[in-house]
């Protein structure tokens, strides 16, 4: 049974789940949990999840048979339900989840925003994803698909078209996470040297300069995570990139 908890951390760490299979705790503060799973089906077929927190479950690479147990009989099941590449689940606090791998290999993103997510109310066992959102347009009128939006925080899909360029800007507030899917999206920060993104994401903490860029040929979609206060307290610098 796994259950999302750590020390408090900034810099990432990792350990087996047995041979091929790893977590990688990418960064985790009291507003803002990230997790990455690689599984491999020979050697961790099935894994199960039990947060004491909401916890949005988002599939990097790979197809996944989620089944949700009943709480008070945890040999029924409650919810079933198939993700596939890019798609995500909330897993409400305190539910007993698995996770069956249906290819051989699986990444998923685990991410938690603060506490005081959790309400009275609980999430739909529902699958989310561009599909069944509605498009909005973000800053620069970049395409956003936002899979989950509240005064807590925002998840979201975001689309930087090719030779993409932005000003420098940073929140005062609010933390972000970015993890390119595809494409080749790159940041830059005050040093002005463009830096690829670390195959884990990127963690850009408040008050800190930053800017997307995508040199490439084709459209980059970013998984992209903020966390409360997000809506206000952006900051343009007046360099631009």
């Amino acid at each position: 049974m796994v259950n999302a908890t750590a020390q408090n951390t900034s810099t990432p760490l990792d350990y087996s789940l047995g041979e091929a299979s790893k977590r990688i705790i990418v960064h985790q503060q009291d507003d803002l949990l990230i997790i990455h799973d690689h599984l491999v089906q020979d050697v961790t077929p099935t894994r199960f999840y039990h947060n004491p927190v909401d916890t949005f479950l988002f599939l990097l690479k790979g197809e996944v048979y989620l089944q949700q147990y009943e709480s008070s009989n945890v040999q029924n099941i409650a919810e079933e339900i198939t993700l596939k590449k890019h798609q995500g689940i909330w897993l409400n606090a305190n539910t007993i989840n698995s996770v069956t791998l249906l290819t051989p290999r699986v990444e998923l993103c685990l991410i938690r925003l603060s506490t005081s997510v959790n309400t009275k109310s609980t999430h739909p066992f529902e699958k989310i994803s561009s599909g069944t959102v509605e498009l909005q347009l973000g800053r620069n009128q970049i395409k956003v698909w936002p899979l989950w939006e509240t005064e807590h925080g925002r998840i979201a899909l975001e689309l930087y078209p090719t030779k993409y360029n932005e000003t420098l800007y940073y929140h005062k507030a609010a933390t972000q996470y970015f993890l390119p899917l595809n494409g080749s999206a790159v940041f830059m920060s005050k040093s002005k040297t463009p830096t690829s993104c670390p195959s884990i994401g990127k963690v850009v903490p408040p008050k800190e300069a930053v800017a997307i860029l995508n040199p490439g040929d084709q459209n980059s979609i970013v998984l992209s995570v903020m966390t409360k206060d997000y809506s206000e307290g952006r900051v343009h610098l007046l360099t631009r990139t």
